[in-house]
């Protein structure tokens, strides 16, 4: 059976999917394909595309494309500042929707050029997947704390049972009929630094995004490394 890594972050677009890409070109300098193979997902795919966000969530996001400054209009400011400071729900999910539309876009076009530069934009994989407890996963490696505590509710939800609990190295699920399961943060992990985590660009400027871009390059193959020096 071929174990799986894999690397989630939020929405499976902007940080996990590059992450499979580069987890699985350093396992084939490995030569190592045969027996391993990276997958991306994001912990909370399902509840995106239902258009579940919280209210925090979306003032936060207007909050963020109204300090950028290019997103709403000067006509829209009066709209934008009576959306943070009161509760209209639907003012407040219809300057969302125009937000997060914007910041997609930006992501999805930033990935499309750094990828195309590194002559790997063919190996994108298409749509965004749920992340889910699979009994050929031997390490989800997340990108951020929220998202690991996700994964970990999601594989305890599934039957898995914390067995062991590392701070440098993370957390160790076991389930009957299934691998060992490896639940970390991915940066944290790769660095042996528990505070680290993999930027979050989503709505920032190509400059960060690059950034994070630069440090999965890193993270990823030393990750990799690190599990399979264990084996």
């Amino acid at each position: 059976m071929v174990k799986k890594f894999n690397f989630a972050c939020t929405a499976n677009q902007g940080r996990s999917k590059p992450s499979e890409i580069f987890g699985n070109e350093h396992l084939r300098e490995l030569d190592r394909l045969s027996e391993y193979v990276a997958i991306s997902s994001g912990t909370s795919v399902d509840e995106i595309k239902a258009g579940i966000a919280s209210t925090s969530f979306m003032v936060r996001t207007i909050n963020m494309a109204y300090d950028r400054g290019d997103i709403f209009s000067s006509n829209d400011v009066d709209r934008v500042l009576a959306a943070i400071q009161g509760d209209d729900e639907a003012e407040i999910k219809d300057l969302y929707s125009q937000a997060a539309q914007r910041f997609s876009r930006d992501e999805h076009e930033y990935r499309a050029q750094v990828l195309q530069e590194l002559g790997l934009f063919d190996r994108l994989k298409k749509g965004q997947d749920q992340t889910v407890a699979k009994p050929d996963v031997v390490a989800v490696l997340s990108m951020a704390g929220r998202n690991n505590d996700q994964v970990a509710q999601i594989h305890r939800a599934a039957g898995y049972t914390l067995a062991r609990k590392q701070p440098d190295i993370g957390q160790i699920f076991m389930k009957d009929g299934a691998s060992p399961v490896l639940v970390s943060v991915l940066s944290a992990y790769a660095r042996d630094d528990p505070s680290a985590e993999t930027p979050n660009a989503f709505g920032k400027d190509e400059i960060e995004y690059r950034e994070t871009i630069a440090a999965l390059r890193e993270d990823v193959p030393r990750a990799i490394d690190r599990f399979l020096s264990g084996e």
